[in-house]
């Protein structure tokens, strides 16, 4: 892409964070923040702050953030990103909700679980009537907001959430699917 449209053409840094986000998925964490960085700094000055680009870069940045315990830097960095793709794209848009549910994921790893709640609980309810019930979107927001239960003591809740995760799960992923098989270890699926 860089060759062929330059290096601050938007397919060209979208071609960026995806590189980004494998590395990312592949454990290479400070090439992952390396990625984003560039992206980010290169989508902001090309594009403008609220390019998708620069959006895309710090969301994964952020979830990088998390795994490298620079937690804090994440949320801070995640509340910025959810402000601008929430103004940028709306509040119903798939890159708003993704953001919405890392912001909530960041916030259950800092302990700010009353914070988290708060977001986790609201997403999940967009996610629900913008992608139903069934999408993997839904089960990722579930998921966090029954952990977010299970910090807090609240295993009543936290188990029914867990058993609609995992009831969703083995429709939309398929019984033996690697996240499916998570669900049923998780013990506030356990609490009866």
């Amino acid at each position: 892409y860089q060759m062929a449209f330059g290096p601050t053409d938007e397919r060209t840094l979208l071609a960026r964070n995806q590189l980004a986000e494998a590395y990312f998925y592949d454990g290479q964490l400070d090439e992952a923040a390396a990625g984003y960085v560039a992206v980010l700094d290169t989508g902001r000055a090309a594009l403008g702050r609220s390019s998708e680009p620069a959006l895309s870069a710090m969301n994964g940045l952020g979830m990088v953030f998390v795994d490298m315990d620079r937690a804090a830097e994440a949320r801070k960095l995640l509340e910025e990103a959810a402000t601008l793709v929430d103004e940028a794209l709306g509040p119903e848009h798939p890159h708003t909700l993704d953001v919405k549910n890392n912001l909530g994921w960041t916030l259950y790893v800092l302990k700010d679980f009353a914070a988290a709640e708060l977001v986790l609980t609201e997403n999940l309810a967009v996610q629900r009537r913008v992608n139903g019930p069934q999408s993997k979107q839904t089960l990722s927001a579930l998921n966090n907001l029954a952990l977010t239960y299970t910090a807090t003591g609240r295993l009543r809740e936290a188990e029914a959430a867990h058993r609609e995760e995992w009831s969703i799960g083995r429709r939309v992923l398929g019984d033996d699917h690697p996240e499916v098989l998570r669900i049923v270890k998780t013990p506030a699926d356990k609490t009866n």
